[in-house]
This record gives C-alpha cells, sequence and structure tokens, in this order.
C-alpha cells in the first residue's frame, strides 16, 4: 500500500497551461485501486491483482477547445504518438487523428477513455471511430498486452 500527499490547486491546473491528465502515469496508477481523501489530502493506491491490462498503443490527450473549434468537434481524444508494430499502428491509427468513440461509446474525455480501455482485456477487438483531415474514418484494432 503507497499513500501520497495529493496537491490542492487553488488555480485549475489546466487554466495555468498545464496538462494534467496523467500527471501520475496512466501506466503507473492503473496498476492501483486508488482511493482519494480529500479531508486528509492523500491517495491510497493498492495493487490491483496481477492480471494483464489492454492498450491500444496510442497516447493522447483530451481535445483542447482551439483544436475543437479548428476540426469542428466537440470533445474526443487527440492522438499525440502511435506505438511502432503496436496495435493502433496495425489498426491504422496516425498522429492527429481525433477519436470520437470507442466500441460504440462517445469520448470526449481522456478520463472517459481509461474508463473504457480498463474493461477491456489483451485480445479484445476494439472498433475506434476518428476524424482525420477533416472526414470520418473507422479502424479495428485488436488490444495488446500493456507491458
Amino acid at each position: 500500500v503507497v499513500v501520497m500527499a495529493v496537491p490542492q490547486a487553488d488555480v485549475p491546473l489546466q487554466k495555468l497551461g498545464i496538462a494534467y491528465d496523467g500527471i501520475l502515469g496512466y501506466t503507473f496508477i492503473s496498476r492501483f485501486v486508488s482511493t482519494i481523501d480529500y479531508r486528509e489530502k492523500t491517495l491510497r493506491l493498492v495493487p490491483q491483482p496481477d492480471s494483464p491490462a489492454a492498450t491500444l498503443g496510442f497516447s493522447y490527450r483530451t481535445v483542447p477547445d482551439d483544436l475543437a473549434n479548428e476540426v469542428g468537434v466537440e470533445g474526443g481524444l487527440e492522438v499525440r504518438a502511435v506505438a511502432a508494430g503496436g496495435p493502433a499502428a496495425r489498426g491504422g491509427l496516425r498522429k492527429g487523428d481525433i477519436v470520437r468513440s470507442v466500441n460504440g461509446t462517445r469520448v470526449d474525455t481522456a478520463g472517459q477513455y481509461r474508463a473504457l480501455l480498463a474493461a477491456l482485456k489483451p485480445g479484445d477487438a476494439a472498433v475506434l471511430k476518428a476524424v482525420r483531415e477533416r472526414k470520418d474514418v473507422e479502424l479495428r484494432l485488436t488490444a495488446g498486452e500493456r507491458p
């Protein structure tokens, strides 16, 4: 069990230009059941049982408002990088694509995507609907095992 102090910001980090999706790192934090105690300002991490976690093999961020306005979308994930040889690369996902849904469930934020990813197991099919160069594309991926 790990207990860490949780900083409290008076101003939302996003307003300061600080991207906060994954400050601790999703790969790290997803291996634990986490509980936040706001009164004590602590984060309790209890290791998950050893079961393989799925990955689709790309890094992302919630689409910022300026990009959403430019492309004409509301919400979604901007693909920042695609792991060479990973599920996303094999399925045709590209840097700059904007993921709008996974297996028919709309994705507006990084948090929503992480919840959907947590429900996948290595080998599961994942159908992503995305926007690429202002055109809709549908991609079929097979989830891999996160290292």
